[in-house]
């Protein structure tokens, strides 16, 4: 029956955790001989009144010379907070005071045999107050150095005598210590305040002035425990008092303060002790054993309860205490087969007290009991109905607490896989367990695993399975026979070896965790929002949970005795199988016999209705799951009841509200919680089998009436629905969670994070739990009834689920749903929507996929909208979130999922066939969002073609931003072949904008830059004016940037482009194009200079002159930045000899050759008159500007001096480039008068022939008299032989012949060769002017005629 009564919880946060640090602390005292050793003992502190430590409270545990402090916080995780106080050659006493004060001032009192020590250290509340949910703890404030030095009192007791219990008393700078000595004196030890040295000690002992002197007692007059207490008193101050009761039953209040003391006898005790006698003759019953202990009810006002036990009996006396006497209230009894071990009293509601006790046999591992009772010590008449009258006080019915299950043994069934789950289960056992038997299991491999490390403990245990000493030690064991054996039967040598490793792993834990599991003491938090029971053992403590309150109360209003009698006696008769255990409630149902009745006379009709009253209140605890429950396909029968109707609206809400963050949300009330959900489920089931089976018992009784057999039906089939909803929330609960390391079962791991218990604390708000929050006991009997209705396998919730797909733990998931086959058809769909999220996470795509196809078609079922709705709930982003969620928004989740784990084909495959389901649909956000979904990964995976398949199918408000997408991701992976061959059809022009738009904004020095792919575009579709725009327009961008090699030599090729392009173009006329451009104009009125745009037409010749400027800049670059002018750049190429350009120039430019031809004369002059310069070695000794300018040369002009061809040649393209312009042959004639050089004759004849009247000037004005006349005679030759008739005409430059023959008459030394032109010029001018006067005369006469 654990379903009705108080549990033991046993959770991991509440193993004992290693001591960081071990502070030794030195009593300077002999070591005491005692005739027994001093008992164990423990407690816990509280501090309510510190309020940046109000959530902490500190376990402590007194074993030996040893003191271990493990301190624990309701509200935070601790990091750290264990340590241990060695106090040399002395056992440390129970009675241990911790206490903070209000200015975070930490007091430690520790009595021990010898000494009184007290400690103090100052906590920084700073390090308390925490940002997240760790805190670091104040004991790891604590420093050796302090604290042995500065903030450490030591007493040494001066009685004489062998302490054995002690009580502190600590207020402030008040210490008091009371010492029971085995002699049997009260022994007084009052420390001063800090600082100070005032400290006394004193025996408190009544009685003649013979026993005060001798300071002996008889044996009844012995104290035999002591309990301290501050409480008021008349005068107004502090009252410290110390109950000290006696072995001969007598309870003294004494005054600490002023020795004195008034008194109680208990007189009832003899009767006690007469039941002692007459129960058994044994020794060890015949000693009476007490314990005392007490709790402040007001200011003046105590409760003092006093426990008298034998080993078959415990007798518990209440008495008052008003502050000058102590008034018995009464007292009651309760069997018992072990020795008090402790006691404790803790404030509840309507005034009443509860009482708790554990019996145990000493040293004896699993031995002991619990029960605890509530107990009204002031009855009137407003006293609960609960409670009946005893003894001058109102108890109620004691309780037998339900202790933890406890291993009975190992089955040899188990595999090594399970005995591996059992034995690394963080849940089930403490690590310093685990550590242990694996050393001695791993005997020879040495363990060198720090403390909490669990991964490290199982790698260690994993890595001795392959060493040697395994081998020896578990294969050698009979090894022939064993090899002998394996062949036979195939048995996997390995294997066995392992099994038989993990069974004796297991079996060492188990010993090993009996020797530690021997009760220590009772410890309690009692405040105003926190009541704790727990029990403390050496390596844990277990926190002990009320029992289900509307099953208790159902109780009550029974005639409990005799059902619960019927029951337990009716399970002790019971015939089970042999491996079944009656000594507890079982969990499986077709498990074992059915219960056997007891004694026919046993049985009435009054049991069997409190039965089925008990059994209809389990079932009313929580109708919404059973009513949940009944979906599976069960019978459920209507309600009857306006109190039954109204359960069922506590139905869960299937959209979550929004977490609601708890204030209990650290790692000990999260490990609580865990193990009370795993044990609260477990109960449930054992209490439903129980009754079941005792039923079923009933029915085949003939003292029944049928009436009532006729409700048995339906009663059995509630709780069979109930008991099978349970059965699979309890497996789930302890299913291990697949992962390498140490084991977790589910109800940790959901615990381990803090949003299960937000979502679950919401729900309780939902559910009107919301008052019960605040308190801790309370809370948790929430969490865990709204976790059960949660967890229930027909809740539409999913919690579990849900989580392990939130936090990727994918195996977990693909399990827990494979149990899930037989869920109801509503929550059919919703489990398949998990196990794709399982598969997706695994790394089974396919799978995944088609689970989520799957569950979209029960999109309109309740289970997969509630589980969806749970999804979106916690992150998954979907617009709009509508209610239902609708087919589109499921495709957007499941694609999400898919994505997320990187399945980039099938998020393709599922897209593409959620649009396929889509059609029709009018939610074009979603469609949309898939679209872009499935556009995405097809840009991912360069299937380029269907992303552009999709683009023509998005919609039209959207295709833009599709496509710009597109060709930007194309143009960033260099996929321009693949758009120049793409046909886009009517998104063409789209593209094109695009493509424009990105190169204008693109930088000049991109490689490749987007102007070339417009330039593809337009030649694959033979638009070669475009073609020559475009890189026109890129050549315009380049001049506009920053100058420099690269930038001109970019400009000059893509300017070459352009004149590709215009070759192209069939026509001439059409090779243009038009291009805007940007003019300033100044208005006349207001002078002001405007920027406009016009339109420009470029012809081929046009762009050939920026071709060629380009080119000449290009050149000069190497010299220094060019200019643009082409004057300026005219000058710069022929001063650095580049004459190929600057023929190029004065030709587009319209620019006189005549400084260019003069600068290549005066070049090759310079080459002529160079000595070293060798003809014959004109290659190798060729000057770099001749081999630079070669792009004019002619064969017909070729000269043996390369120079000279250059400039012949450069003379022969200028006369075809400008026929009448002579400036050219002055320049060169110019330059080689001017350094004496003789006048090349292919330049005299061409000069003649061109213009022979300049040449003769230029040598006039150079005062060359010989080279004058004869090119004068040539010339007078030539004109007479053109005069044939009057019609010819003929020209002489008479002014440079006059100057000539004048310049003649001035020569001083002219000589024959002179005066020989001399008389031959005169002769041919008389000869021309006589031929001239005769036709001039007969030309006369002719027209005289």
């Amino acid at each position: 029956m654990d379903a009705v009564r108080d549990v033991e919880i046993p959770f991991s946060d509440g193993f004992a955790r290693k001591a960081a640090r071990t502070l030794l602390v030195n009593s300077n005292a002999p070591l005491h001989s005692s005739k027994r050793s001093v008992a164990s003992s423990s407690g816990i502190s509280v501090f309510p009144h510190s309020p940046q430590f109000a959530d902490r409270f500190i376990v402590w545990r007194a074993i030996g010379q040893k003191l271990y402090l493990e301190e624990r916080s309701t509200k935070y995780s601790v990091i750290g907070g264990a340590i241990c106080f060695d106090f040399c050659r002395t056992s440390v006493l129970s009675g241990t005071s911790i206490e903070i004060s209000d200015d975070a001032i930490l007091c430690i009192v520790v009595p021990t045999q010898s000494t009184t020590h007290r400690f103090y250290v100052r906590l920084n509340p700073e390090r308390a107050n925490p940002t997240s949910q760790e805190v670091n703890s104040f004991l790891d404030q604590i420093v050796e150095k302090d604290i042995h030095a500065e903030y450490h009192t030591a007493y040494q007791l001066s009685t004489n005598g062998h302490p054995i219990r002690a009580s502190v008393i600590q207020q402030g700078a008040t210490t008091k210590v009371a010492y029971c000595m085995e002699e049997g004196s009260l022994v007084v030890v009052n420390l001063g305040a800090y600082g100070e040295n005032d400290h006394t000690e004193c025996v408190l002992k009544d009685g003649g002035i013979i026993k005060l002197i001798m300071g002996k007692s008889s044996a009844s007059e012995r104290v035999a425990d002591v309990a301290g207490l501050n409480k008021g008193s008349s005068a107004g101050h502090l009252q410290h008092t110390f109950y000290a009761i006696y072995c001969d039953s007598t309870l003294k209040a004494w005054n600490a303060d002023k020795r004195t003391n008034y008194y109680l006898t208990l007189s009832d005790s003899a009767e006690l002790s007469m039941h002692r006698n007459g129960a058994s003759e044994d020794r060890g019953d015949q000693e009476l054993r007490y314990l005392v202990r007490c709790r402040r009810l007001t200011d003046r006002l105590s409760l003092v309860v006093a426990a008298v036990n034998t080993n078959s009996r415990t007798r518990f006396h209440f008495i008052q205490d008003n502050g000058s006497s102590l008034n018995a209230i009464g007292s009651f009894d309760t069997q018992n087969n072990e020795q008090l071990i402790d006691f404790g009293i803790v404030n509840e509601e309507d005034a009443l007290i509860r009482l708790w006790a554990v019996w145990g046999t000493p040293n004896m591992a699993n031995d002991y009991s619990m029960k605890s009772v509530y107990v009204h010590p002031n009855p009137d008449s407003n006293s609960p109905s609960a409670l009946a009258a005893s003894r001058g006080i109102v108890i109620g019915v004691w309780r037998p607490v339900s202790l933890a299950p406890k291993w009975r043994g190992l089955s040899a069934k188990l595999s090594s896989s399970e005995l591996h789950d059992m034995i690394f289960n963080i849940d089930a056992h403490p690590f310093d367990v685990v550590h242990r038997a694996v050393q001695v299991t791993c005997d020879g491999f040495p363990c060198e695993v720090e403390h909490g490390d669990w991964w490290g403990l199982v790698k260690h245990a994993e890595t001795y399975k392959s060493t040697a000493e395994f081998d020896a030690k578990y294969k050698q064991r009979s090894r022939s026979n064993m090899l002998t054996q394996a062949v036979v039967s195939g048995v996997d040598v390995q294997k066995e070896a392992e099994h038989r490793f993990y069974q004796k792993l297991a079996s060492c834990c188990l010993q090993f965790e009996e020797g530690s599991t021997c009760p220590i003491g009772l410890g309690f938090i009692d405040e105003e929002d926190i009541s704790i029971a727990a029990l403390i053992f050496q390596d844990r403590f277990c926190v002990l949970q009320d029992a289900d309150f509307a099953l208790s109360a159902a109780l009550v209003d029974c005639n409990e005795a005799p059902l619960v009698s019927a029951i337990e006696e009716s399970r002790r008769k019971t015939v089970n199988s042999d491996d079944t255990d009656s000594s507890s409630d079982s969990e499986d149902l077709s498990a074992g016999a059915s219960l056997s009745l007891a004694s026919a006379s046993a049985i009435s009709n009054g049991i069997t209705k409190d039965a089925l009253h008990l059994a209809r209140s389990f079932i009313k605890t929580d109708n919404s799951m059973i009513r949940q429950a009944s979906r599976t396909g069960h019978e459920q029968q209507p309600m009857d009841t306006e109190e039954e109707a109204e359960n069922t609206s506590m139905e869960i809400d299937v959209v979550p509200p929004k977490p609601s963050r708890s204030k209990w949300t650290g790692s000990f009330v999260r490990s609580l919680l865990a193990a009370s959900l795993r044990i609260d489920v477990s109960r449930r089931i054992r209490f439903c089998v129980t009754m079941i089976k005792f039923f079923e018992a009933l029915e085949k009784s003939p003292r029944i009436k049928p009436q009532l057999l006729s409700e048995f039906p339906e009663v059995i089939s509630q709780l069979k629905n109930y008991y099978i909803g349970l059965k699979k929330v309890d497996d789930q609960l302890k299913m291990i969670m697949p992962k390498a390391g140490p084991r977790m079962c589910v109800a940790s791991w959901i615990f381990s994070h803090s949003d299960p218990l937000d979502l679950l604390v919401a729900q309780a708000e939902k559910r009107g739990r919301t008052a019960e929050l605040h308190d801790l006991g309370q809370f948790i009997s929430a969490v865990v009834d709204v976790a059960i209705a949660c967890l229930w396998p027909t809740s539409p919730l999913l919690c579990i689920p849900m989580l392990m797909a939130k936090h990727e733990m994918y195996t977990a998931l693909k399990s827990i749903c494979e149990t899930a086959l037989d869920a109801p058809p509503e929550l059919q769909s919703a489990w398949r929507f998990y196990s794709a999220i399982a598969y997706s996470g695994i790394g089974q795509p396919m799978k995944a996929m088609n689970a989520f196809l799957e569950a979209s078609h029960g999109i309109n079922q309740d289970g997969l909208q509630n589980a969806l709705a749970m999804w979106i709930a916690q992150g998954a982003q979907v617009p709009h979130q509508a209610q239902p969620v609708q087919l589109a928004q499921y495709f957007i989740v499941a694609i999400r999922i898919l994505q997320e784990h990187n399945h980039g084909q099938e998020v393709i495959d599922m897209a593409s066939k959620a649009l396929g389901h889509l059609k029709g649909n009018t939610d074009t956000v979603c469609k949309s969002r898939i679209q872009s979904t499935l556009f995405k990964q097809l840009i991912s995976k360069a299937k380029w073609a269907d992303a552009l398949e999709v683009v023509r199918h998005v919609e039209p408000a959207d295709r833009r931003i599709f496509m710009d997408e597109l060709l930007t991701c194309m143009i960033r992976v260099k996929q321009w072949k693949t758009i120049t061959e793409t046909d886009f059809g009517e998104m063409t022009k789209e593209v094109e904008d695009f493509l424009w738009t990105r190169a204008r904004a693109q930088d000049v020095n991109a490689e490749p830059h987007l102007y070339d792919l417009l330039y593809n575009i337009c030649i694959s579709r033979k638009d070669y004016r475009t073609a020559a725009m475009v890189h026109y327009e890129f050549a315009q961008h380049l001049a506009a940037a920053v100058q420099s090699n690269e930038i001109l030599e970019k400009r000059f090729g893509y300017l070459g482009f352009v004149l590709n392009s215009f070759e192209q173009i069939e026509f001439e006329d059409d090779r243009y194009i038009i291009f805007p451009e940007i003019v300033y104009v100044t208005d006349p009125v207001t002078g002001e200079t405007q920027e406009k745009q016009r339109t420009a037409v470029l012809r081929e010749e046009d762009i050939y002159r920026e071709f060629v400027l380009a080119d000449a800049r290009c050149a000069l670059v190497r010299f220094g930045t060019p200019s643009s002018d082409p004057r300026e750049i005219l000058e710069n190429l022929l001063e650095n000899k580049l004459f190929d350009g600057a023929f190029d120039i004065c030709k587009y430019f319209s620019l006189s050759f005549f400084d260019m031809i003069h600068a290549v004369t005066v070049a090759a002059i310079d080459v002529t008159v160079d000595a070293e310069y060798d003809p014959r070695k004109a290659f190798v000794q060729q000057p770099t500007w001749i081999r630079n300018n070669r792009r004019h040369l002619r064969v017909d002009c070729a000269e043996e001096n390369d120079a000279w061809w250059m400039v012949h040649s450069y003379m022969r393209d200028i006369c075809l480039e400008t026929p009448c312009d002579s400036r050219p042959f002055r320049a060169a004639v110019t330059a080689l008068l001017s350094y004496g050089q003789t006048i090349p004759k292919w330049l005299n004849d061409d000069y003649f022939e061109h213009d022979a009247a300049d040449y003769l000037r230029c040598l006039v004005d150079y005062g060359k008299i010989t080279e004058g006349m004869q090119l004068a005679v040539q010339l007078i030759d030539r004109e007479m032989a053109k005069l044939t008739s009057v019609d010819n005409s003929t020209f002489l430059p008479y002014n440079a012949i006059d100057e000539l023959l004048s310049l003649h008459k001035k020569q001083t030394d002219a000589g024959t060769q002179s005066e020989e032109l001399l008389r031959t010029l005169n002769e041919k001018l008389r000869i021309y002017f006589v031929r001239v006067n005769s036709f001039e005369r007969a030309a006369l006469f002719s027209s005289a005629n």
